[in-house]
């Protein structure tokens, strides 16, 4: 499978079927992004996170 459409399939599936990610490990993800660019994530946005793209999206609208 060439990787761009491997990688747009894997933006869009679940976290928890990637590599096991849970809700613990996702809000452990969000709290390192956070951190990272010091930044704080509206608890009523991060509920939404369900996909590793949503992640994506919520760092590139972080930066706006």
């Amino acid at each position: 499978m060439p990787l761009a459409r491997r990688f747009r399939q894997e933006l869009t599936m679940p976290l928890i079927y990637l590599g096991g990610v849970n809700s613990v490990a996702t809000m452990e993800m969000v709290a390192y992004v956070e951190d990272s660019l010091n930044v704080q994530f509206a608890d009523e946005v991060l509920v939404q996170v369900t996909t590793f793209g949503d992640l994506v999206k919520l760092i590139e609208n972080s930066k706006k």
